[in-house]
């Protein structure tokens, strides 16, 4: 009878932080876009953030390969950052300043009446039904028409 080996296959693990989701659809240049405004944000503020990252992408596709330019458009427009995060690897004062630009509130008064800051995980949840009203709205509007 042959020995069964306790070895164990070694599985790739990414030790890196994961900025989006595994399943989302946008290309490199989008990515590198969303991340940089999500990490500017908090320091440049939100007028000057968009300009800011659009300029820092436009450097990084100057500097790829022509062969692989293809791979690094960017439509802003088309560019849906919101439900491609991956918000676990963002600090709090990062997703913090996204809800200000958003107009959201970073807190919630409990029933003492005391200022109760909202957790990540009750940020992340606002940003994302807020980013589904609205897409549902314009949505609804574009059928009208």
């Amino acid at each position: 009878m042959p020995k069964l080996s306790a070895a164990k296959t070694k599985k790739t693990t990414y030790s890196g932080y994961r900025y989006f989701l595994p399943h989302s659809r946008i290309n490199r240049a989008q990515r590198k876009y969303c991340h940089c405004i999500m990490k500017a944000r908090p320091e440049k503020g939100t007028p000057g953030v968009y300009n800011y990252c659009k300029a820092v992408v436009a450097k990084a596709i100057d500097a790829t390969p022509l062969n692989k330019r293809q791979q690094m458009k960017l439509d802003i427009s088309k560019t849906n950052c919101v439900s491609n995060y991956s918000y676990d690897d963002y600090t709090h004062t990062e997703i913090r300043a996204f809800m200000k630009e958003k107009g959201l509130p970073t807190f919630g008064i409990n029933a003492a009446g005391k200022r109760i800051n909202y957790s990540r995980d009750r940020m992340v949840q606002e940003l994302t039904q807020n980013y589904i009203k609205k897409h549902i709205k314009s949505a609804k509007k574009q059928a009208e028409k």
